[in-house]
């Protein structure tokens, strides 16, 4: 983009099956770890790096 910020890449959200079972784990016993996991997720897609 002439003037602007570049286009961001597109990248595509792996995670591993264990994560996934401990996000269900969480969600069923302590809903504010699981919370803080996908908003540490949430930041991590936004900014990568």
């Amino acid at each position: 983009m002439p003037g602007g910020r570049p286009a961001r890449a597109r990248r595509e959200i792996v995670f591993q099956p264990e994560f996934l079972e401990d996000l269900h784990c969480w969600v069923e016993t302590d809903r504010k770890v699981a919370l803080r996991v996908l908003d540490l997720v949430d930041a991590i897609v936004r900014d990568p790096f």
